[in-house]
C-alpha cells in the first residue's frame, strides 16, 4: 500500500495534552502539514496553517495577545482564529480589528481526556466518538501511558503492532521455539474495527508464565481506524492490555502514544516496571523498523498469518 498523504474521514490524534500549552501557541505536524495550536477568547482550541500568509513565518514561534489574538513573530500581524485581523500600530495601540478575506486552512478539532483530535472536514465523519478501550472504563484495571516518536511512516507502525508472527523473533519474551499461533480466527466489530483471536504458547520467562502461570494465552489483536490498535493478552485471569494511537507527522515519521492496562500488580511500583517492560519492546521494535524496506510492505508473500494486517489494508481502502 503506498504510503497516505491525506486524511481518512476519521477523526485523527495530533498533539498529546501535555504538549499543549494554555499560555502560548504550540506547534504540531500531520501528513506534512505543519499546524499550530491554541485556545481562543472562549477557551476553545484553534488548530490552523502554521505559515504565515504574509512571508512564511511559523506562527507557533509567536505570542498570543490579550484579545488571543496570534501575532506572528515576524512583522507582528495578528489572526483571529485564523482570520487576518490586526496590524499593529503603536501611535494607536486601541486600534479596532479589521475584516479581512485571508483566512488560514482551520481544522475541526475536539480534545479528549489525553490528546487533541483533528479532522479534514467534521460533516463527513464515519464516526464523530474518540474511541477507547473497554478497560478505560473498568475499575479493576490499571493504567500507564507514554508516547515515542518513531522514523517510520504510521501505517508500517500499525501494521508491525498488527503483526503476530515478528514476536518470536524481534523481541525478547518472543518463543522461537514455538513461534506461530493457532486456533485463529478474524471478525469484524464493525466496518473499520476488526479483531483476530489466537492463542500461543508463550515464552518461559514471560509475565504470562510467571503471573498467571498458564501454558498457553489468548490473544486479541485490533485495529480501529484510522490509528488505534489494540493487543490483549489473557495469562489465565491475569490480562494485559495495550492500546496505542499513531500520529502521522510524514510520510518518514510518527508518534506512537501507548497506553497500558493490567488487572495485576495494581500498586504505584508496577507502574514503573510495566513502564520499563514497554520502553525496552518499543526499541526492540524500533531496531527492526529502522531496517525495513518500507515500498515493499506488500510483498509476494501471505500467509494465513498475516490476516489481521490484510483486512487492515482491506478497512482502509474501503475509505480511499
Amino acid at each position: 500500500m503506498r504510503f497516505l498523504s491525506f486524511f481518512l474521514p476519521f477523526w485523527y490524534p495530533l498533539l498529546p495534552n501535555r504538549e499543549i500549552c494554555m499560555y502560548k501557541p504550540s506547534k504540531a505536524q500531520i501528513f506534512s502539514t505543519p499546524l499550530v495550536v491554541y485556545q481562543n477568547k472562549n477557551k476553545n482550541f484553534t488548530v490552523h496553517s502554521d505559515i504565515c500568509p504574509h512571508q512564511g513565518a511559523s506562527l507557533s514561534e509567536g505570542k498570543l495577545t490579550c484579545d488571543r489574538f496570534l501575532q506572528c513573530p515576524y512583522h507582528g500581524f495578528e489572526f483571529n482564529d485564523g482570520t487576518f485581523c490586526r496590524i499593529p500600530n503603536p501611535e494607536n495601540p486601541k486600534s479596532r480589528p479589521f475584516k479581512s478575506r485571508v483566512q488560514l486552512p482551520l481544522f475541526p478539532c475536539t480534545q479528549s481526556k489525553e490528546m487533541l483530535f483533528v479532522c479534514q472536514n467534521k460533516t463527513g465523519l464515519v464516526d464523530d466518538t474518540i474511541f477507547y478501550p473497554p478497560e478505560e472504563y473498568n475499575s479493576d484495571f490499571r493504567g500507564v501511558d507514554g508516547y515515542t516518536k518513531i522514523s517510520s511512516n504510521y501505517l508500517t507502525v500499525c501494521e508491525n503492532l498488527l503483526d503476530m508472527l515478528h514476536i518470536s523473533y524481534v523481541h525478547s519474551f518472543g518463543s522461537v521455539e514455538t513461534p506461530l499461533p493457532f486456533s485463529m480466527n478474524f471478525t469484524w466489530c464493525s466496518p473499520y474495527h476488526g479483531k483476530s483471536t489466537f492463542l500461543y504458547k508463550p515464552h518461559k520467562n514471560t509475565i504470562s508464565q510467571k503471573i498467571g502461570k498458564v501454558n498457553t494465552v489468548k490473544v486479541e489483536n485490533e485495529f480501529i481506524l484510522p490509528t488505534n490498535t489494540i493487543t490483549r493478552v489473557f495469562a489465565g485471569k491475569s490480562i494485559k492490555t495495550v492500546f496505542t494511537r499513531t500520529i502521522p507527522i510524514s510520510d518518514t515519521e510518527s508518534i506512537l502514544y501507548w497506553k497500558i492496562y493490567r488487572n495485576f500488580w495494581t500498586f504505584p511500583l508496577g507502574d514503573a516496571l510495566i513502564e520499563y517492560l514497554m520502553k525496552k519492546t518499543i526499541q526492540e521494535d524500533l531496531w527492526i523498523l529502522k531496517r525495513l524496506y518500507t515500498k515493499n510492505r506488500e510483498g509476494q508473500i501471505r500467509t494465513k498469518y498475516d490476516k489481521t494486517i490484510q483486512e487492515f489494508r482491506n478497512s482502509i481502502k474501503k475509505y480511499l
